[in-house]
């Protein structure tokens, strides 16, 4: 089941009560046809994430910076985001929400959603943002899509423990997660068209991988 979220309540006495990663959330997963194709692409050794072309983590972070957006001008910006700090953000991100005992199923449906989330900021901000800020903008977004699609949510204070330490508080965070929320008019939903979209190109349907699992 979805939560729909009114304003995050990020950085709460919620989950404050030990400094392990492990969340203990569970959440209703996607359909079987999105677990199976998952199951395919992700069910490999931690080792490997970062090198697999096939690998989710790959494919979502191909997908963000294939993101682009046409300006009144006619001029078209392209999101070129750090991709080795992209790539190990989102690693970072998975390797968490497996820690809280997510299958990779109920992830690639976050994925698929951050992805989405982030095309309708980039369109706004695109032109404003440095290539390393945009990255840490992408995982709020990730840590949003969670927060929308799992009916338990790891808190924003490990997030900013285990991915956000070095680059901002858990003040500035709740502050720029805010921010990025009403650009999207508090608003997490996202279209059936856009969702299928976004998970054909994550797990690679629309290119005919796990084509045995279509027909």
């Amino acid at each position: 089941m979805k939560a729909h979220l009114e304003v995050p309540k990020c950085g709460s006495s919620a989950g404050t009560e030990t400094e392990s990663t492990s969340c203990g959330s569970r959440a209703a997963a996607p359909s079987p046809s999105v677990s199976e194709k998952v199951d395919e692409l992700c069910n490999r050794p931690r080792r490997r994430c970062a090198t697999h072309k096939e690998d989710l983590v790959w494919r979502f972070a191909c997908m963000i910076n294939s993101t682009s957006t046409a300006h009144s001008d006619g001029e078209v910006t392209t999101a070129n985001l750090e991709e080795d700090l992209l790539a190990r953000k989102v690693l970072q991100s998975v390797r968490l929400m497996r820690s809280c005992k997510y299958e990779m199923d109920e992830i690639a449906a976050v994925l698929a959603y951050a992805s989405v989330y982030f095309t309708h900021i980039f369109a706004q901000l695109g032109d404003k943002l440095g290539s390393s800020e945009s990255v840490y903008i992408c995982i709020l977004l990730v840590y949003l899509a969670h927060c929308h699609l799992l009916d338990e949510t790891c808190p924003l204070h490990i997030w900013q423990k285990y991915i956000f330490k070095k680059y901002s508080s858990i003040k500035t965070l709740n502050a720029a997660l805010f921010r990025i929320f009403k650009l999207r008019d508090f608003r997490l939903s996202i279209s059936e068209a856009e969702e299928k979209a976004a998970l054909d190109a994550l797990l690679g349907t629309s290119s005919g991988l796990g084509s045995s699992d279509d027909e």
